[in-house]
């Protein structure tokens, strides 16, 4: 169970996601790039709320660690 009240990143840089294994690191890139369905998530960027477009129109990628798209990449 993912349990994030509020969060507000600023609109500078580079955010970094860190903690011990088992901390919801994975689950929480899911939700965002839209691999993980999250009840009544919500993602505002302005007045859009992100978490209401399909994950191709999030236009967001991630590589996970393990091999799981071409085993010689």
């Amino acid at each position: 169970e993912l349990r994030i009240p509020s969060w507000e990143l600023d609109d500078r840089g580079v955010t970094m996601l860190w903690g011990p294994s088992g901390a919801g690191k994975t689950t929480l890139i899911r939700v965002l790039t839209g691999l993980e369905p999250c009840g009544d998530f919500q993602w505002k960027f302005g007045d859009r709320d992100i978490a209401k477009d399909s994950p191709a129109e999030r236009g967001l990628g991630v590589v996970f660690q393990h091999l799981a798209l071409f085993p010689h990449m």
